[in-house]
């Protein structure tokens, strides 16, 4: 079989993985997610790995009592994440509206708003970040930037249900940034995820949680580029398993012109958003993939 038909086939099973996971109750789904997970981390999977490394590197003051029981929360609150999901790309306006139960401090938006400023909403990882775009685009003329995914189906699914509620997504190459500083220039809300490690030549090192972490430069230079408002944002899982949207002012000059000091602000105030819900972070994902002269924090 050609690479081009396994991948075929491997998103269409993806595919179908989320249809599953949309119909099957939720408390099924998510004893059997943290089940899963229970497992892997028994068999000691790179994922399971790269959790406990993330926690251990973020968090070396805390016992090894203290890691284990932050790695346990993190599984409990990363199993709802299949079935949240799965409800984000199929979920209807009625079911995902319903999922949103409180929005905290919105008049950071409009206020930039009624001045006519374009706003960039920086939201990490953290909680599920889908429903703060679904939010976004139910309420804001929104635009977003997206990576397809390198299966077909996969990136048709996620990209549909991105721009279902009339949000904008585009896509993260020359074409699309084109798009997204227009869009920008025209007072719309950009939402970006600022703590994925960028492309090489991309960023730059910047302390995270005491580490270097390879920090995009995209942010700082859309800002400069149109004078955006910073606003941070996250939407996080409360007792009901709904959510909440957050968000805050940056606590550092967001319209400095020194890239290092805005880096350092942008992954200070990242931390300061995990600590508040540390639980709810996405430690499976490789932070620290990219180290100063290849010196590879995660050698599996």
């Amino acid at each position: 079989m050609s690479n081009i038909k396994r991948r075929h086939w491997i998103g269409r099973l993806l595919v179908g993985f989320i249809k599953l996971n949309y119909l099957l109750p939720s408390k099924i789904n998510y004893w059997l997610s943290l089940f899963v997970s229970k497992l892997a981390s028994q068999l000691n999977t790179q994922s399971s790995r790269a959790i406990r490394d993330n926690i251990s590197l973020c968090f070396p003051d805390f016992s090894i009592r203290e890691q284990s029981d932050l790695v346990q929360k993190f599984l409990q609150q990363n199993a709802h994440m299949n079935k949240e999901f799965a409800v984000a790309w199929l979920g209807d306006r009625n079911r995902i509206s319903k999922l949103i139960d409180n929005v905290i401090a919105e008049e950071l938006i409009i206020d930039s708003q009624k001045e006519k400023k374009p706003v960039i909403i920086a939201v990490p990882h953290i909680g599920n970040w889908e429903f703060f775009w679904h939010w976004l685009q139910l309420n804001h003329a929104a635009i977003s930037m997206y990576s397809p995914s390198k299966y077909d189906s996969v990136s048709e699914l996620m990209l549909n249900a991105r721009k279902r509620f009339g949000g904008k997504p585009h896509a993260a190459d020359i074409g699309g940034m084109t798009k997204l500083l227009k869009g920008l220039k025209q007072n719309k809300i950009m939402m970006i995820l600022p703590d994925q490690a960028p492309y090489p030549k991309s960023g730059i090192y910047s302390p995270f949680f005491g580490h270097p972490a390879y920090t995009m430069t995209l942010l700082h230079r859309l800002i400069q580029k149109t004078g955006a408002q910073l606003i941070f944002g996250a939407s996080i899982r409360n007792k009901n398993n709904h959510f909440d949207i957050c968000l805050e002012a940056p606590s550092f000059d967001s319209q400095t012109d020194n890239l290092e000091e805005f880096n350092k602000g942008l992954n200070r105030q990242i931390e300061t958003i995990i600590l508040k819900n540390p639980s709810q972070y996405l430690w499976s994902y490789k932070r620290f993939k990219r180290q100063p002269k290849d010196q590879g924090i995660y050698t599996y």
